[in-house]
């Protein structure tokens, strides 16, 4: 039978003369315990972080089975390239190896209560967005697949933070009406209090209701690549925004005037548009009701920023702006430019166009 008593002796003398060690030198003992701290404190915090990015599985039901989707443009040598909407549908008609595919994208709306403006991120999903990720509401319920149609009813369904923050937890929620984006959305559900990927949002909206994204919809037809800033993952999930307001021609004839209109269908967020190499002159614009105040305004509703050649305007929500440009000069071969918005959250998700001058 082995022995312990030995080596227990042992060990209670060590322990005895580490403590009067450390006793006779304070500073160090001092020193030691910090650093052992925190030694142990961030090794502590580095697992934590691994553990629940890495290791432990998503909160969902099927969470192991999340997946995201990556493609790749040659041409462009963009390994992880977003997705468009009509990309989007290519693969919910052609992938057999998905269970389903959903969407989702950021935006920020003023959501109307009372009469009160509160400005709330929005995330706008597939009908089916919530069930892929197992995710029940406790109060009403998510979207169903006729939200998803045009000219669907707006519907919202409320994050648990937001609810308890907006509404106080009132259960009665379900059923009422709020304003965004100048058309009534109703209440039709509360979420539990979950984490929720790949964002948190304060309210959810389909995709329907979603103006920017129903307006380039109409365009996937002739514009592959519209709304080009969805990052899809399958059983899965998609992030996006919107990537044009307007619509310019692939290719322009060179000895020729154009004139182009640019909208901003948006209710809160006007656009500085800039037009890289090249300028235009405003020929007119509408007054929009968010650009009311004291300015002045000359002929045609311009203001005197408008006046002569620019390379930049700024379209107010709801506007409408005519831009003249003149590529009369004589070319060699093809030039090209690039048209975009300056807001940099539009900006870093894509919304912007090239287009080519030919001779």
């Amino acid at each position: 039978m082995l022995n312990l008593r030995p080596i227990m002796d042992m060990l209670a003398q060590n322990i005895r003369f580490a403590f009067r060690t450390l006793r006779r030198n304070r500073l160090f003992a001092a020193f030691a315990i910090v650093t052992l701290g925190l030694g142990i404190g961030a090794n502590t915090a580095i697992f934590s972080v691994i553990d629940g990015v890495l290791l432990k599985p998503l909160p969902y039901a099927s969470g192991d089975r999340l997946v995201v989707i990556n493609q790749s443009t040659r041409l462009a040598s963009r390994p992880n390239a977003s997705v468009s909407i009509k990309e989007l549908y290519d693969y919910r008609e052609k992938a057999s190896t998905f269970d389903a595919l959903v969407e989702y994208h950021q935006m920020n709306f003023d959501l109307l209560r009372k009469g009160n403006p509160d400005r709330v991120s929005t995330g706008v999903v597939s009908h089916d967005f919530f069930n892929v990720l197992g995710i029940a509401p406790i109060l009403g319920r998510t979207f169903a697949a006729g939200d998803d149609e045009p000219g669907a009813e707006a519907v919202l369904v409320l994050s648990h933070a937001y609810w308890r923050k907006a509404f106080g937890a009132d259960a009665a929620v379900v059923g009422r009406v709020v304003q965004m984006n100048d058309r009534p959305h109703t209440i039709v559900g509360v979420l539990p209090s979950v984490p929720l990927y790949p964002q948190e949002n304060d309210v959810y909206m389909s995709v329907s209701a979603c103006p920017f994204r129903a307006a380039s919809e109409k365009r996937i037809d002739a514009n592959r690549r519209a709304f080009a800033a969805l990052t899809v993952f399958t059983l899965a999930i998609l992030c996006g925004y919107l990537l044009t307001l307007w619509i310019v021609p692939a290719s322009l004839t060179a000895f020729r005037q154009f004139q182009w209109e640019i909208r901003n269908s948006m209710t809160s967020m006007p656009h500085p548009i800039h037009l890289h190499g090249f300028h235009f002159r405003v020929v007119s614009r509408s007054i929009s009701p968010m650009d009311i105040r004291a300015r002045a305004v000359v002929a045609g509703g311009l203001t005197p920023q408008d006046l002569g050649w620019n390379d930049t305007v700024v379209v107010w929500p709801g506007e409408v702006v005519r831009l003249a440009l003149d590529f009369s000069q004589p070319y060699r071969g093809t030039q090209r430019y690039m048209l975009h918005c300056h807001n940099l959250e539009h900006e870093d998700m894509g919304m912007m166009v090239t287009f080519a001058v030919v001779d």
